[in-house]
C-alpha cells in the first residue's frame, strides 16, 4: 500500500479549540499498520496536523453510495470535476481551502467519501499507468476494505468487480467513475451549499489565503 496523501490531513485552527474531533494521527509507516484513536486532541497546538477518524457511519444514511449504473465512454480525465460548481472546483484542488471544507465534512460525518473523491480526481489526472495502478491499490485499501475506517459503503459485489476490473483491464481512468460522479451528483454539491453558509467558511476567508 503507498502511503495515504498529504490532503488526508486536517490542520486544527486555534480559533475553533472548543470543538473536539476522534482523530488518528499519520505516520510514515502504512495506513493499516499505524492507525489509533484517542479523543484527546492537543488543542494548544493549532500546528498539528491530524486526520479525521469516521465513527457510527450507520447512522447517517447518506455514506451509502449507489453507482447510477456503467457510463464508461469518459475522454477527459478531469471531466468528472469540471460538472461541479467552479468554486467547488477551486476548494477541491487547493490544499488551503480543501483544510477547511474537510473540517465541514468531518463535522456532518461524511469524510470519506469527500477523500474518496478527491483521490479519484488525483487518479484520472495521473498519465503514468503504474503510477495509476498504485494509486487505484491505494483507493481499494483505503475506502472499499471492509476493514478500513475511511470505508465508503459498497456491497461485496460491487468491491468484486471493482477488483477485477483492475485486474482484467488495467487502471482504467474511468474505474471509479460510478462512485465518484455518484458523489459527486448526491453529496458534494449539496454540501459546498451548506459550506458557503458556515462559519467555517467565513474562517477561511478571513485566513488571507487569497480571493476565493
Amino acid at each position: 500500500m503507498i502511503l495515504s496523501p498529504d490532503y488526508l490531513k486536517v490542520l486544527i485552527n486555534p480559533r475553533r479549540e472548543k470543538q473536539q474531533y476522534d482523530v488518528f494521527p499519520l505516520t510514515s509507516s502504512q495506513i493499516s499498520d499505524s492507525v489509533y484513536l484517542t479523543k484527546d486532541v492537543n488543542k494548544n497546538n493549532p500546528n498539528a496536523l491530524l486526520q479525521v477518524a469516521l465513527k457510527d457511519k450507520s447512522k447517517n444514511n447518506i455514506h451509502s453510495i449507489k453507482p447510477p449504473g456503467s457510463n464508461k465512454s469518459e475522454e477527459r480525465p478531469d471531466l468528472i470535476l469540471q460538472k461541479a460548481d467552479m468554486r467547488l472546483q477551486t476548494v477541491i484542488n487547493n490544499e488551503k481551502y480543501f483544510r477547511f471544507f474537510l473540517l465541514y465534512c468531518a463535522e456532518r460525518k461524511v469524510t470519506e467519501n469527500v477523500l474518496f473523491f478527491r483521490e479519484v480526481i488525483k487518479y484520472k489526472n495521473e498519465q503514468e499507468e503504474e503510477l495509476r495502478r498504485a494509486l487505484a491499490s491505494n483507493i481499494l485499501d483505503l475506502y472499499f476494505a471492509p476493514e478500513s475506517m475511511l470505508q465508503i459503503r459498497v456491497t461485496e459485489l460491487e468491491r468484486g468487480s471493482l477488483l477485477n476490473a483492475l485486474v482484467t483491464q488495467g487502471p482504467t481512468f474511468e474505474l471509479f467513475d460510478d462512485y465518484a460522479e455518484a458523489i459527486l451528483n448526491s453529496l458534494l454539491i449539496y454540501l459546498f451549499m451548506g459550506f458557503k453558509e458556515s462559519n467555517i467558511f467565513v474562517e477561511m476567508l478571513d485566513n488571507n489565503l487569497g480571493v476565493f
